[in-house]
């Protein structure tokens, strides 16, 4: 009798660090899910194109979320409240890393080009017509566009020179 007794005991303690350890592993793989699905909800955040986002990256965020939602259904003996907790501690980062890389985005962008440096880059005069600056424009950007190993920077002032200057000629008219 002193046997079987003694032999659940040490069977009950076993089994609870066995549950200590199961836990344990379960919120480590909760967290380490939820690290990756923040960094990729980051990465999708941060190489959006014109507010669009690619179908691969909804894709890739759905199937992030999805796997997140079946960790924490599985995970039933997590305090969501550490969850939550860590959730709102880290949300701000995110925000404030978003926000600032769409400002150097837009102070990269906003860079102005007055209408002589627009005519000096596309090399027209300033009262030149709106054929002869699609031409210079078309001329360049042959030769300057990033499909055909031009530089990104070249093909963005040639972009803005051309804006500029049919803007131009579209107020005067």
């Amino acid at each position: 009798m002193k046997l079987n007794i003694r032999f659940s005991v040490d069977l009950a303690i076993n089994l609870g660090n066995t549950a200590k350890n199961i836990i344990w592993l379960t919120s480590l793989i909760f967290y380490i899910a939820l690290i990756i699905l923040l960094i990729c909800l980051a990465f999708i955040f941060l190489n959006r194109k014109n507010n669009r986002v690619r179908k691969t990256n909804k894709l890739f965020s759905l199937g992030s979320l999805i796997a997140v939602l079946f960790i924490i259904l599985r995970a039933s003996q997590l305090k969501l409240m550490y969850f939550a907790n860590f959730l709102l501690a880290i949300l701000p980062f995110i925000k404030n890393f978003r926000v600032q890389s769409e400002k150097n985005n837009a102070s990269s962008d906003r860079q102005e080009v007055s209408k002589n440096e627009a005519c000096e880059i596309l090399g027209v005069n300033k009262n030149a017509s709106e054929e002869e600056i699609k031409a210079a424009y078309k001329k360049l950007i042959l030769k300057n566009h990033p499909d055909h190993g031009g530089s990104k920077y070249i093909a963005q002032k040639l972009n803005k020179a051309k804006d500029i200057l049919l803007k131009g000629d579209s107020r005067n008219e």
